[in-house]
Formats: C-alpha cells, structure tokens, sequence
C-alpha cells in the first residue's frame, strides 16, 4: 500500500499545510520531549549534537568548494566542547554560519557572477522570508521543501514541533521543525547551487514582486524543485540523503527518550 505525504504551498514557495496520513500518536512521547526540552543538560546535549552535525556538513561543503582552510579556521575558534549551554551553542552556531555563507558566496560568483548575494536574509531587517536577492528566494523555496520533510518525519516518530532543543520554545514557534531542518540545510544550498547555475534561471528565473521582494518564476520554482528532488535521492551513507534525515530525526527522539 502506498503512503503519501500531501504537502501545499503557495506560488511562492511558502509551506501552508501538511497531511500526513502515517503519524504515530504516543502522548508519553511529547511528554518526555518536553521535559527535555526544559532541562538545561539534555537540551544541551541534543542541542551540540545538531549542531555538530550541521557544522560537519558545513566543512564538507567548504572542502567541495575549495575553501576548507577558510571555514575551519573560524569553525576551530568556537569549539563545541568549551560550549556550557544552549546561548552559547546558538552563538557559536551563529558565527560559524557566517563563515560557511562567506564560502557559499565565493562559490556562487563562480556559477553566477552577477547573482548580487550578499547575507541570508533581508540585508535591512533580517527576515529571511522577505528575499530581495534572487538566490534567497531560491533558498527560501528549497527550505519551504525541507520544512514539509521535517513536519512529515516528526509526526512518522511521534514527536511534537512545539518543544525545541536549540532554538528557543516560544508561543506560535515550533522550534522542533527549526532545529530539526539544521541537519539539512546544506543539502538545500547544494541544489540551490545547482539550480541557479542554469543560464534560463539566471536570465529568467525570477521577478520582482510589488513590494519589491524576489519571487521564482514558474519553470524555475520547477527546476528549484527537481533539484531538490535530485538533492534528497543524493547518495549517503547507508541510503540516501532522504533516508538519512528520517534517520536524524528518530535519533532525536531516541535521545529524548533516554533517560
């Protein structure tokens, strides 16, 4: 029997809902996540853990791209082990990121010179949604994709989005589904690369919105998706890239429910 997830967007890539017909619903389990998620040395401790991961796939990243020099001297000033708490994980996360962006940027030059990127985000407020460069609303589109496999995967192991472990639990915020897309994101910049380095998604791939923020044509929300489609059937070790993030997320929900 099949089992399809039904994932909806918007035509700008933003994710408005997910049906997941194979959920597995254990309250004792979101309990237990979120009496982890309130004590300070299991939150650290799965917190260091999805950092570290991410900061590996940084550096693999940056090796592909020539510049493993670059990003592991920042990366060695910030040292996970010397790392007492979630603040200061977030922090160290935080300027780690800046340099992995500095490498992803001298990368893209090389594929799109005139790509005009300069952080992630909106370059006055910070609210990453709100693209006015084109290669961040490609990235907001590959991690709309990446969120609806990070809601899918939660609700297949019976966790909750509501309670996080590196970023902050807060009222509307589902921090799960943020910590959770940290394993990943770097797959995305990958097929984010690769998709923009096409001549038609360059010339015509996107357009300007009335409040002048960046959105993806048609075919090039198409190719965006093919490579992300491409990026998670991507090999990893033991499967694919697919296989291995589902892997991730019941890793999590083992540690939660370690005691």
């Amino acid at each position: 029997m099949w089992r399809v997830t039904v994932c909806l967007f918007d035509w700008t890539g933003k994710l408005l809902g997910t049906f997941v017909p194979y959920t597995t619903n254990d309250a004792t389990i979101q309990v237990r996540q979120m009496e982890a998620s309130r004590d300070p040395k299991k939150a650290l401790k799965i917190a260091k853990q999805i950092v570290s991961v991410k900061f590996e796939r940084m550096r693999e990243a940056a090796r592909e791209w020539d510049r493993e020099e670059y990003y592991e001297e920042i990366r060695s000033r910030h040292p996970l082990e010397k790392v007492r708490s979630v603040s200061e994980a977030r922090a160290a996360e935080s300027i780690v990121t800046e340099a992995y962006w500095t490498v992803f940027r001298d990368e893209l030059k090389k594929r799109w010179p005139d790509a005009r990127f300069k952080v992630r985000g909106h370059p006055s407020h910070g609210y990453k949604m709100k693209a006015v460069e084109p290669v961040n609303a490609a990235l907001n589109y590959a991690y709309s994709i990446l969120e609806a496999k990070a809601r899918t995967n939660i609700a297949r192991v019976g966790l909750s989005p509501h309670f996080g472990f590196l970023h902050s639990t807060l009222p509307g915020k589902e921090p799960l589904v943020y910590d959770l897309q940290e394993y990943e994101r770097t797959a995305m910049d990958r097929t984010v690369l690769e998709a923009v380095s096409d001549r038609e998604v360059q010339e015509e791939g996107f357009l300007r919105t009335a409040d002048w923020t960046s959105r993806l044509t048609r075919s090039a929300s198409r190719k965006v998706i093919e490579a992300v489609t491409s990026g998670f059937n991507r090999k990893a070790r033991n499967g694919s890239v697919d296989g291995r993030f589902y892997r991730e997320v019941v890793n999590v929900r083992t540690q939660v429910l370690m005691r």
